[in-house]
């Protein structure tokens, strides 16, 4: 090889490496832990967008719509099978707005009774004396845990942080939606914000150990308390809660001294596994589903997989199984097939089935002309189900007589109610 040959080759080299050195240092400087850690966290709010895609899109939509703005819902079928009430025609409709509720129920035709319910309260009419019952509903948590009810079982609170994340899963509150609304906050605490890269590390994906990049955040007191009140203000303004929810909300999520600690494992830019560190606890999200991450989710504290809870998906196009475990014990079901749903519900001795077949879809309306509907093997229903997102113009709920708080009972009034029901269950003899 001649002189000028090798100086060609060597220069050529040169360049490359002046190029890569170059290449590698605009990749260093955009590529930061930060960046990454964003475009992760954009990625999986996409996909979580898309965590019920499975289901029928037509019925979710009518579905969603319902939940959101209102409609009506009508059930209409017979107590069959049941200890109680056997062979009763029951009949329920209930009209939602962005209002109110009101369900029109009739038993026979010798009980015929609405129940009322806004954002403050619960009223349920008796046709059996003038007035009703009542139940507190912006407070219901509070008043349910210091009332005798409170001594058997505990209600969780609406703003503690488990019911928050459920919350957060099922679509209540939208993570996209939260960024856009509170960018220029959230983007003064992330300037706050340590990063640094934690090097290489194993995932679970579909299954199989996979390599991932790790990456690490240390928030302070200050700024994680940003954050949290951010969140809060979110919540309460999606949901038209007052200044006390802002204030169960901040005392759920207690930020210690040292503040938190996070650890971000991200695949290919999407976010795969979520470690956040408060004091001597760790909670780590696990996204191991292949393409659609929240198809399999593992969520477990102190790596305590054991009782970890798990939502895992299988299929897709109206045709899927979605199941929800508690440490490997499958408490809620979901399988979808061509003409309906099957639901099953098994948790602290509490079992609710609801099988709804003979589906139809059409303007805003899904109907179910075979369904059953069964609790812990002591009532069952057999009927039709409607919801439709239009509801009747005229539904509505005039309050009379007394209503009895069911939460704070007095010994009369508790006489009174037993009274009420001993009369109810007769009538009810008396019909068959």
């Amino acid at each position: 090889m001649g002189p000028k040959k090798r100086i060609i080759i060597v220069s050529a080299v040169a360049g490359a490496a002046v190029i890569c050195g170059g290449l590698f240092g605009i990749y260093k400087y955009f590529v930061t832990p930060e960046r990454v850690i964003a475009l992760s966290l954009m990625n999986v709010s996409e996909k979580l967008d898309s965590a019920f895609d499975h289901v029928e899109k037509t019925d979710i939509e009518i579905f969603r719509d319902y939940m959101k703005n209102g409609g009506k819902l009508t059930i209409s079928g017979e107590s069959v099978n049941s200890q109680l009430f056997d062979g009763i025609p029951v009949d329920i409709t209930v009209n939602s707005d962005s209002s109110c509720s009101v369900a029109d129920i009739e038993l026979y035709d010798k009980m015929d009774f609405k129940v009322y319910k806004d954002d403050e309260q619960l009223l349920m009419e008796t046709p059996l004396f003038n007035g009703g019952f009542s139940v507190p509903v912006s407070n219901f948590a509070e008043e349910w845990n210091s009332s005798i009810f409170g001594n058997i079982v505990q209600a969780p609170d609406k703003y503690s942080a488990p019911s928050i994340a459920r919350r957060t899963l099922k679509g209540d509150y939208s993570l996209s939606e939260f960024i856009s609304s509170y960018k220029d906050d959230l983007k003064a605490a992330v300037n706050e914000i340590e990063f640094k890269e934690n090097g290489r590390v194993n995932v679970i994906i579909n299954n199989d150990t996979e390599r991932a990049n790790a990456y690490g955040a240390h928030l302070n007191r200050d700024t994680a308390e940003k954050f949290v009140s951010a969140a809060a203000d979110y919540i309460c303004k999606t949901d038209g809660a007052d200044s006390e929810a802002y204030q169960k909300i901040m005392g759920s999520f207690v930020v210690p001294e040292e503040g938190i600690d996070i650890v971000f494992k991200v695949k290919d830019l999407m976010l795969r596994e979520l470690e956040i560190i408060i004091g001597d606890d760790k909670y780590t999200l696990a996204l191991t589903g292949e393409s659609e991450p929240f198809d399999d989710i593992t969520v477990y504290k102190n790596d305590d997989t054991v009782n970890a809870v798990r939502r895992s998906v299988n299929g897709s196009d109206g045709v899927f199984t979605d199941n929800i475990s508690v440490g490997g014990t499958t408490v809620f079901t979901v399988e979808g097939s061509a003409d309906g749903y099957d639901v099953r519900y098994s948790m602290d001795d509490m079992t609710f089935d609801l099988s709804a077949h003979g589906k139809t879809a059409v303007d805003g309306s899904l109907s179910f002309s075979d369904v059953m509907i069964n609790v812990n093997d002591v009532f069952e229903l057999d009927g039709a189900l409607t919801v439709s997102n239009e509801y009747d113009d005229d539904f509505g709920f005039t309050k009379s007589g007394e209503y009895v708080d069911l939460l704070n009972m007095t010994e009369d009034e508790w006489e009174a109610v037993s009274g009420t029901m001993t009369a109810a269950l007769g009538l009810m003899d008396n019909s068959n």
